[in-house]
C-alpha cells in the first residue's frame, strides 16, 4: 500500500502507526501518528512522536509550520492514488516507511522490514 503527500524534510523513517482520534490523547512513545490534521495539543506531545502523517494540509498549514519549527518528520495531505485518506487505510500497529523527500508512505510487511534491515546491515559491514 502506498500513499503520497507533501513530505517536510529529507530523511527516511520506519515505525509503527498509532491512529489518533480527536478525543484520544494517550500517545505511545516512538510511534508515527496518523491524524486528520496536526493540532497544537498533538504537537505539544512531539517529544514522544517519531513522525506524523496527516490527511489535510499544505506548505502554509499549521502542520507544516509546526513541523518546520520542531524538525518533526511530517507528511501532510497523504492519500492513495484512489483518493483514500491516510486515516482510512492505515491501522494501529501497521509498520510504515516514510520517505520525506519523496512525500511517500509505504506499508511494510514484517518480511519486507527484515529484508530492509538485513540489507542495511550488509551495507554497514562493507
Amino acid at each position: 500500500m502506498y500513499l503520497k503527500g507533501l513530505g517536510l524534510g529529507s530523511s527516511t523513517i520506519i515505525g509503527k502507526i498509532q491512529k489518533i482520534e480527536k478525543n484520544n490523547s494517550i500517545i505511545r512513545q516512538g510511534r508515527i501518528i496518523v491524524s486528520e490534521e496536526l493540532t497544537y495539543n498533538l504537537y505539544k506531545k512531539g517529544e514522544k512522536i517519531k513522525g506524523i502523517i496527516t490527511d489535510y494540509g499544505n506548505t502554509s498549514s499549521h502542520a507544516a509550520i509546526l513541523a518546520k519549527q520542531s524538525n518533526l518528520p511530517v507528511i501532510i495531505g497523504a492519500y492513495t492514488k484512489n483518493g483514500k485518506r491516510a486515516t482510512d487505510v492505515l491501522q494501529n500497529d501497521d509498520i510504515v516507511k516514510l520517505d520525506l523527500k519523496e512525500g511517500t508512505v509505504c506499508r511494510l510487511t514484517e518480511e519486507e522490514l527484515c529484508n530492509m534491515l538485513q540489507e542495511e546491515s550488509i551495507i554497514k559491514r562493507r
